[in-house]
């Protein structure tokens, strides 16, 4: 049993240009998910820093009312409205109000880990207790970066923000702000790529597969023919001849095997009428 040429280098072709895909799709993934994930943690720095400076002052008064305004303002809220109200939304009002889902939750405590600042008004007053089991992305003095599970296995990212404010020569830190960015759009787009290259992937390795069946098939054609000439020599048709003219080296091969057979053909004919002679090619 033989493996036919055809499906050989189909099998072959295909295997190749699938693992240089696997490579090629592997490297644009991983640099668009840190270009994607970079954007997303320099967005939630950058609000979590904008928000630290914003409550310095009213947290040093102990101004729980412009505390909880400011938050009010970085609500999560739904975007789910009537068409009617929908319609009279401009682009960046909805990209507002997207960014604003994205916001889980804003905690602001005092240097005693006090919550001052919340979005539940019920936990105002408790002691801030946090998350555990989170992965560290980055921590340094002006910003720590987690990576968490909320109890409800939504993934997001925490910013521990220190709200500072200077005196004199010196920063004092009043308190922390502790900010959670939900990780869904950078998911959701994560598996939209993820979805795409596979289609992507297995649209051109079919392509590919076809191609290397159609050349398969031309390639083994001009073999198969010089295999049934060859059968027929064997079986004594000298006369057999291949008349493919191809200018390749598969013209060359038909056109040496003609002159074989040629050959052959008149030993033949010299063999009948001489036949004492044993010489094979006079």
């Amino acid at each position: 049993h033989i493996i036919p040429l055809k499906v050989n280098w189909t099998f072959i072709m295909s295997l190749l240009v699938g693992a240089v895909l696997v490579a090629g799709l592997y490297f644009i993934y991983d640099r668009q998910y840190q270009s994607m994930l970079y954007q997303a943690i320099d967005y939630g720095g950058s609000l979590s820093k904008f928000i630290a400076d914003e409550s310095a002052i009213p947290l040093l008064e102990g101004d729980v009312v412009t505390i909880e305004i400011l938050l009010n303002r970085f609500k999560r809220q739904s975007v789910e409205m009537d068409p009617s109200q929908l319609k009279s939304f401009s682009l960046l009002d909805k990209q507002n109000a997207a960014k604003k889902n994205d916001i889980q939750y804003i905690t602001i405590v005092d240097r005693n880990s006090t919550i001052l600042g919340h979005f539940d008004k019920s936990l105002i007053g408790q002691q801030y207790r946090g998350f555990a089991n989170g992965k560290k992305i980055n921590v340094s003095k002006e910003m720590d970066i987690i990576d968490y599970s909320l109890p409800n296995d939504e993934r997001v990212f925490e910013f521990t923000t220190p709200i500072n404010l200077p005196k004199g020569k010196e920063i004092v830190q009043l308190g922390k702000i502790f900010i959670g960015i939900s990780q869904a759009p950078l998911q959701n787009v994560i598996q939209s790529t993820i979805a795409m290259m596979l289609i992507l992937m297995v649209a051109v390795i079919g392509a590919v597969m076809v191609i290397a069946y159609v050349f398969g098939v031309s390639l083994a054609r001009p073999i198969l023919a010089l295999k049934r000439a060859m059968q027929d020599v064997a079986h004594g048709h000298f006369e057999t001849r291949i008349f493919d003219k191809r200018k390749d080296e598969f013209g060359q091969l038909f056109n040496n095997f003609n002159q074989m057979a040629e050959a052959l053909q008149n030993h033949d004919k010299d063999d009948k009428q001489n036949p004492d002679d044993t010489t094979l090619f006079k």
